[in-house]
């Protein structure tokens, strides 16, 4: 009886034990934090040899224009009181270049849905003459069955390969452009349906600063856990140089696409 009691005693003690470790285990996993390290000299960063040195120029052209017309929303929000974050490749950028990735050619945020309406009001109101909004409620041409709400769009500049190279390229405006998403405050829960992405709102909330080429980017309270849980830890290292180019493709920073002229006269007064 007394060597029965023992063996039991002993199994309770081994699955205690087991049953703490898998606490510490969960525990730390929730706990888990990343941190990026910055990769200094951006500028120096040497791209993919695929891209010609006025590619290079190109990239840097319009990446200036990106970084304007952040600002612009940036400064929008702000003033209102509108709450967006960071997300895609322009979180990444903040963490690890503390500005846009070198090659990138586009800028990704999320925005309130309780905002979106009054904020796109105030951008076709605000925008400057060498910008505008697009989305499927003033223009026909975007399609109304996109996952991306709107998008700021740089008149005077063409996402070249997108234009010519992919399905529906020449059906509506394509130049540098703002993509905006929403997201959806839920409580104790904020979901982001355009990356199917469900999150605990200590992860998202209270929404933090962080500069992005002298900009104040609004991003996430962890945004590098959601870095690397869509990307996995190998987005805090810098890719190798043969993927260093943009998936846009090429860009021209300063000419408008040609079929802009013919789907939007009202813009360019053809």
């Amino acid at each position: 009886m007394k060597r029965k009691n023992l063996l039991y005693l002993i199994f309770l003690v081994i699955f205690l034990v087991i049953l703490f470790l898998l606490l510490i285990t969960c525990h730390n996993k929730k706990q888990e934090t990343y941190h990026f390290e910055v990769i200094k000299n951006k500028d120096d960063i040497e791209l993919s040899p695929r891209l010609s040195e006025k590619d290079k120029n190109n990239v840097k052209l319009a990446q200036a224009k990106l970084k304007n017309m952040l600002k612009i929303f940036n400064d929008i929000c702000d003033r209102e009181g509108f709450e967006y974050f960071a997300t895609g490749g322009t979180m990444l950028g903040a963490y690890l270049y503390e500005g846009i990735i070198p090659w990138d050619l586009d800028i990704d945020v999320a925005v309130n849905e309780k905002d979106f309406d009054k904020l796109a009001v105030i951008l076709q109101k605000e925008l400057p003459e060498n910008m505008f909004f697009q989305s499927s409620k003033n223009d026909k041409n975007y399609s109304p069955d996109s996952t991306i709400v709107g998008k700021i769009r740089d008149k005077n500049s063409c996402y070249i390969e997108w234009t010519n190279k992919t399905k529906g390229g020449k059906k509506w405006h394509n130049g540098l452009q703002i993509d905006v998403i929403i997201f959806r405050d839920k409580g104790n829960k904020v979901e982001v349906p355009n990356d199917k992405l469900s999150m605990k709102r200590e992860t998202v909330y209270p929404l933090k600063k962080k500069s992005f080429d002298g900009i104040p980017l609004s991003v996430m309270n962890n945004s590098e856990k959601i870095l690397v849980y869509e990307y996995g830890k190998k987005c805090m290292k810098i890719l190798p140089l043969e993927e260093r180019f943009s998936h846009e493709g090429l860009v021209d920073p300063v000419n408008t696409c040609p079929h802009h002229y013919d789907l939007y006269p009202e813009i360019y007064h053809k």
